[in-house]
């Protein structure tokens, strides 16, 4: 690689190892996302990609010293461009990963999709809302990616999640995952359900799949838009905001990154990695 040819900040060469493919990469393709499918640092080339995980394979000389050849990383920048086999972008567009080597041997392809996923999932859980065990949140979209992942968070701080999935989809994992004596006697675990607090839905459909969350929350509950995977606008009656003060906002994971330091970020790619 020829350094002199790069901008005197510090950069880093990774090769790509792992690179999932989500929904908001399609829209990027269309050119529907807010982030253009290009680099931010390569702008005259389209790369699709905004996620995934790699190795440090070369530096350039600098003071920043988070990194070594070697170091398994994520991606700290949207749009980086990450569908490719290496990529040349500054230190501060890369996130170490503790353990990294061993968790891709254990789990494989799949580890690269915890950062984004389960960043969106943590942080919808955590920001919105206070959440206290024996709490319940709502989702649909319950057999997605982040699904998965907000439901596997909120058990393991006691909250419940009820999860509202599509009939048929995913239904050999479905079968894996779930316990089969809950889903035999799954009225009467509802019901169990139904009288904890209900302060949080997660919202990934739109459309009336919203509107039937928000009917579900209590009052001053909270829904969070994700995505709009129906391509249909929230059906949400006015009674419910009014009357039972119903707040809806939006996350986008992007954002976040874009909003938060390098430090808050690895904090949180931490966090991920320990649970």
């Amino acid at each position: 690689m020829d350094w002199s040819a790069l901008p005197s900040t510090s950069w880093v060469c990774v090769e790509m190892k792992a690179v999932p493919w989500n929904p908001a990469d399609m829209n990027s393709v269309q050119g529907t996302y807010a982030i253009l499918s290009q680099s931010h640092f390569s702008p005259k080339r389209t790369v699709a990609g905004s996620s995934g995980i790699g190795v440090v394979s070369e530096m350039t000389a600098s003071k920043d010293n988070r990194f070594a050849v070697g170091d398994w990383v994520t991606v700290a920048q949207p749009g980086l461009g990450t569908m490719r086999s290496s990529v040349w972008a500054p230190a501060s567009s890369w996130i170490k990963i503790s353990r990294g080597s061993e968790l891709f041997e254990k789990h494989g392809d799949g580890i690269s999709t915890i950062f984004q996923l389960g960043g969106t999932a943590l942080r919808m859980l955590r920001d919105f809302q206070v959440l206290r065990p024996g709490d319940c949140v709502i989702q649909n979209a319950g057999n997605s990616g982040v699904g998965w992942m907000a439901s596997q968070l909120a058990a393991a701080h006691d909250v419940s999640m009820v999860s509202l999935v599509r009939r048929g989809t995913r239904s050999a994992e479905k079968e894996d995952l779930c316990d089969q004596a809950s889903l035999q006697d799954f009225r009467r675990e509802l019901q169990l359900v139904s009288h904890r607090p209900r302060v949080l839905a997660l919202n990934a459909v739109g459309g009336d799949s919203a509107g039937k969350l928000v009917k579900l929350l209590d009052r001053h509950g909270t829904l969070v838009t994700y995505g709009g995977m129906s391509m249909k606008p929230l059906s949400i009656s006015a009674g419910h905001l009014i009357f039972q003060d119903i707040k809806v906002v939006g996350y986008w994971n992007s954002r976040w990154m874009l909003q938060h330091s390098l430090s808050q970020q690895q904090a949180m790619t931490d966090e991920l990695v320990d649970l």
